[in-house]
């Protein structure tokens, strides 16, 4: 079990906390920054929303996969969690093809009838990523649709 179940509420508790004072960009990579720093299977994690050249990175914290700025809605990780609307776990990451990742976990902001965007993390050994992971970013994640949505901050 990657996340235990004491860490949750106080980790949702902190992230309630930095979304009424930071609004927008700021807001998602201080919110990446604090669940990377409570959790260390994740090397980085980042939150996307889509854009006009596909799903745009909002704000991330860690060692960033490179080409990870802008990422196509029709490919990758983040774009099949973007188009299946539900969370996509990748263990089996070619050595060497994404720069030491080898697990990597992806999970829609879902708002209404579909996806607002996306938060991907990654690990660095196979297998670092499970299901208790994927359910506290989807509950992070219910926390950012009004930062990803681009809607002011509630408070």
């Amino acid at each position: 079990m990657s996340v235990h179940a004491r860490k949750v509420t106080p980790t949702l508790l902190q992230v309630d906390a930095v979304l009424t004072r930071l609004a927008g960009a700021a807001a998602a990579t201080e919110v990446a920054r604090y669940v990377r720093s409570e959790f260390a299977q994740f090397r980085w994690l980042g939150i996307y929303r889509p854009g006009a050249a596909g799903l745009e990175l909002l704000g991330d914290d860690g060692e960033r996969p490179s080409g990870k700025e802008v990422v196509p809605v029709d490919t990758g990780i983040a774009g099949r969690t973007w188009s299946e609307g539900r969370p996509t776990l990748n263990d089996a990451v070619p050595v060497g093809s994404t720069g030491g990742v080898g697990s990597e976990l992806a999970v829609p902001i879902a708002h209404g009838s579909g996806p607002v965007g996306v938060i991907v993390v990654t690990a660095a050994a196979p297998g670092a990523l499970d299901a208790t992971d994927a359910r506290l970013l989807e509950q992070v994640g219910a926390k950012l649709i009004g930062v990803v949505a681009g809607a002011p901050p509630s408070g």
